[in-house]
This record gives C-alpha cells, sequence and structure tokens, in this order.
C-alpha cells in the first residue's frame, strides 16, 4: 500500500509541474471509452473480449510536442464457462464465473507528431501502479486475490480536433502489470475518447 501511496504522489506532482508552468490551452482533460482484450498468462484466467472499460485523464503540455499528465483507468473481464479446474489438491467440475478488475494509475508522457491546428498522432508510456482484483467463482465457491503490482503502458493514438478547444482521440495502449502475489497481469485496451483544451 504504502508503495501505490508514493505512486500516486508522485504522479499528481508530475502533474501539477507541469500545470505551473502553463499557460492558457496548454491544459488538456479527457474522457476515453475502451474495449479490452487480454493478452499473456491473463488469456489463461479470462479469455473474452471486454466491453466496459473507461479512462479518466488529464495532461499538461510541455512546448508545443510533448506532455506530460495522469490516467485512471477502469478495466472489467468477465469469462464463463463450464469444465474442470485444479483448486490446490482438489479437482472440482462445474459452471465457473471469473472477473478481473484492474485499475491502472499512471503518470504518462506523450510526444505528438503534427501541427495543433490539424490531427496530431502521438506516442506514449504510463508508469505507475495497477490495482487488480481476481475472483473465480464455481457453485457456492469463490476464490478472490487482490494485489498491488507496479506496472507499465507505452501507448500510441491520434488526437483529431473538432471545434475550438474540443478533441476526438483514437488510442491503443498495451497494459502490463509486472507480477505481484503471483499473478501477472497484461491487457490490449482500444479508446475512443474526447478531450477538452483549457
Amino acid at each position: 500500500m504504502n508503495y501505490a501511496l508514493r505512486t500516486i504522489a508522485l504522479a499528481l506532482l508530475l502533474f501539477l509541474a507541469g500545470n505551473s508552468r502553463a499557460e492558457a490551452q496548454d491544459m488538456w482533460a479527457g474522457v476515453t471509452y475502451q474495449t479490452a482484450l487480454s493478452s499473456g498468462d491473463m488469456t489463461d484466467f479470462v479469455d473474452q473480449f471486454s466491453w466496459r472499460n473507461v479512462g479518466l485523464e488529464g495532461r499538461s503540455m510541455i512546448g508545443s510536442n510533448a506532455s506530460l499528465g495522469v490516467f485512471l483507468g477502469w478495466n472489467v473481464f468477465h469469462d464463463e464457462m463450464d469444465g474442470t479446474v485444479s483448486l490446490g489438491a482438489v479437482d472440482a467440475t462445474g459452471y465457473q464465473s471469473r472477473f478481473v478488475n484492474a485499475l491502472p494509475l499512471l503518470a504518462t508522457a506523450h510526444y505528438y507528431f503534427g501541427q495543433p491546428s490539424g490531427p496530431r498522432p502521438y506516442v506514449g508510456a504510463g508508469v505507475g501502479t495497477y490495482w487488480i482484483e481476481n475472483r473465480f467463482e464455481l457453485g457456492v465457491t469463490a476464490v478472490q486475490a487482490t494485489n498491488w503490482h507496479f506496472g507499465l503502458a507505452p501507448e500510441f493514438g491520434v488526437i483529431i480536433p473538432t471545434q475550438s478547444l474540443t478533441e476526438t482521440y483514437l488510442s491503443v495502449k498495451y497494459n502490463y502489470a509486472f507480477e505481484s502475489g503471483d499473478i501477472q497481469r497484461s491487457f490490449w485496451t482500444f479508446g475512443i475518447g474526447f478531450g477538452s483544451r483549457y
């Protein structure tokens, strides 16, 4: 928990430091609707496309081509199956429900190409912490594991101006939460968002 609090504090300090130097219209805030797809070891636990994901972020421009910011997301994965699973030394057969809730809190940095008046492709990355809850249900039995993970999230996308201070953006992000409590999680998100400069 102390690690998570330090990461959150660092992300907020970076964002506020950028904000203190920002001029008019150099701040940007947005909300993203995302779909998501599990990858790596996570596909052994949940292997269904997810439609229940959202992201909130703020960015502070540094010059005209770079930004620092923060990102907070909520990603929900759910899978159902019928079969046999090993629970310790016992094999159990039946209908299973599996859930993963992931909340990334990341400090971000992005670099933009093109002119501010037109579409701007960008690349970036986030670093920080992921709170991840894994839940397994079989009949009346439920097993749950909750951990904080250190994680990275490389990203690319494009920002498209739609009105004077409003923008639409498309993004693809790979979320990698390093192992914690013998559990490692990774997934892709595909987002469409709306942001406003101020």
